[in-house]
C-alpha cells in the first residue's frame, strides 16, 4: 500500500511538472512572439525612414524594400504619429507599417478619399487620443497635403468586415464633404485582447498647408 501510494504521488508529481513546464513553453512562446513581431517592424520602419529621407534629399527612391512598396508618410503632431505608410493592407505589410487600402486613392489624388489602416496595438496606438480637428499631414511622392479631423466613428466589425464594405461606408460617410478627404482605420477597442469587435474610424477633410 505505501508504494502503491508513492507511485500515486509520483505520477501526480511528474505531471503537475508537465503542466508547468507546458505553461512555460506556452508563456514564453505568446511573450516572445510579439516582441519579435513589433520588433522587426520597428527596424524596418527606421530603415524604410532612412530611404524615404534620401528621397526627399534626391529625388529618387528605392520604393520596393523588403518586397513592400514605400509612398509616403503620416504625421500627426499631436499625438507623436510619425510613420512611413506602405502600399497594401496584407499581414506582411501591416507588420511593417500604415498602408494604403488597395481600392482608394493615391497619397497624392487630393481630390478623393484615401484610406490608410494600421495595427492598433503599434503603428495606430496613439489614435486613442485623437480628438477633432487635430491635423494630420500626409507626405507623397508630389509633396505633402494636410487634413483636419471632421468626425470619429465607432463601427461594429460585423458592418465592415472586408475593406470593400469599408470603401463602400467610407464613400458615402465623405461624399457630403467634397473635394478631398483621408480616413483612418484600425480596430477597437485599442486595449482589447484578441480579435477586437470593432472598428475605429477617423474621417479628415483636406485643409491648405
Amino acid at each position: 500500500v505505501f508504494f502503491f501510494h508513492l507511485t500515486i504521488e509520483f505520477f501526480y508529481m511528474r505531471k503537475s511538472k508537465v503542466v508547468i513546464l507546458l505553461f512555460f513553453v506556452f508563456g514564453a512562446y505568446f511573450l516572445i512572439k510579439p516582441i519579435y513581431y513589433y520588433s522587426r517592424g520597428i527596424f524596418i520602419q527606421y530603415f524604410i525612414e532612412y530611404k524615404w529621407s534620401e528621397y526627399k534629399r534626391t529625388g529618387d527612391i528605392d520604393d520596393n524594400i523588403f518586397n513592400i512598396d514605400i509612398i509616403g508618410k503620416i504625421i500627426i503632431p499631436s499625438l507623436d504619429i510619425d510613420h512611413i505608410v506602405l502600399d497594401g493592407t496584407s499581414q506582411r505589410v501591416l507588420a511593417f507599417g500604415p498602408g494604403r487600402v488597395k481600392g482608394s486613392s493615391n497619397l497624392e489624388n487630393i481630390h478623393n478619399n484615401i484610406t490608410i489602416a494600421a495595427h492598433r496595438d503599434s503603428f495606430f496606438y496613439n489614435l486613442k487620443n485623437i480628438s477633432m480637428d487635430d491635423e494630420i499631414i500626409i507626405e507623397h511622392l508630389d509633396g505633402k497635403s494636410k487634413y483636419k479631423v471632421f468626425h470619429i466613428d465607432v463601427v461594429d466589425k460585423k458592418v465592415l468586415q472586408t475593406y470593400g464594405e469599408l470603401l463602400y461606408y467610407l464613400n458615402k460617410s465623405n461624399a457630403k464633404q467634397g473635394d478631398g478627404t483621408l480616413t483612418l482605420f484600425t480596430c477597437y477597442p485599442f486595449e482589447f485582447i484578441g480579435a477586437a469587435p470593432e472598428r475605429f474610424i477617423i474621417n479628415a477633410k483636406r485643409v491648405a498647408i
